[in-house]
């Protein structure tokens, strides 16, 4: 494999740009098969951001096809599928996938959590709800699952457990750079919840 001064730009570009959808979606492993696609078909630079967001995405969509084409019983390979399938706005095929993972892998807490975020997108608040409550009980540690959690439950006029949720979620990220909003946010929930 080639490595230029312009693809390492394009992989740069690439990393940078990479859609960040919903608040603390988990892009990082689309992010890097964008990279690796990008890296492959090398790229040019003169492209524009939204050029570069497009063709990285398809990449990425094409390599996670391929990897599920060559592997279809690894929970890995749909989960990475359907992560590819909601960045680029297709949630009914990333809901396929990510209910394949978890057939797969009924361990697998990440496609929980996304399969929560898609349904969120799609308004399925109830079912979000329930997904990423399968997640937190998967991996309690994760203060993502806890933070989309309390927003759900925030939508749904629950506010106490919101309120415990987005404490959860501070309790697991004490040092997060919201962690004074969230905190007031959790008080404004408490006092609506008397």
């Amino acid at each position: 494999m080639e490595t230029s001064v312009g693809t390492s730009v394009a992989v740069q570009s690439a990393l940078r740009i990479l859609p960040q959808t919903a608040r603390r979606r988990a892009v990082a492993p689309l992010a890097l098969l964008a990279a690796l696609a990008l890296m492959v078909s090398g790229c040019a630079t003169t492209e524009s951001e939204d050029q570069l967001k497009a063709r990285a995405l398809d990449d990425a969509l094409a390599v996670c096809k391929a990897a599920v084409r060559a592997n279809p019983d690894d929970a890995q390979c749909r989960y990475y599928l359907g992560c590819a399938y909601a960045e680029k706005g297709l949630l009914d095929k990333a809901v396929v996938q990510f209910t394949e993972a978890i057939r797969l892998d009924p361990k697998h807490a990440d496609a929980y959590y996304q399969l929560g975020l898609v349904c969120h997108d799609m308004g399925l608040l109830d079912e979000a709800i329930l997904q990423h409550e399968k997640a937190a009980q998967l991996k309690p540690e994760d203060a993502d699952v806890h933070y989309n959690l309390g927003v759900l439950y925030e939508k749904k006029q629950m506010p106490a457990k919101a309120a415990d949720e987005f404490q959860r979620y501070l309790t697991c990220a004490p040092q997060a750079e919201d962690a004074t909003k969230v905190k007031q946010r959790i008080a404004e929930l408490r006092s609506k919840a008397r």
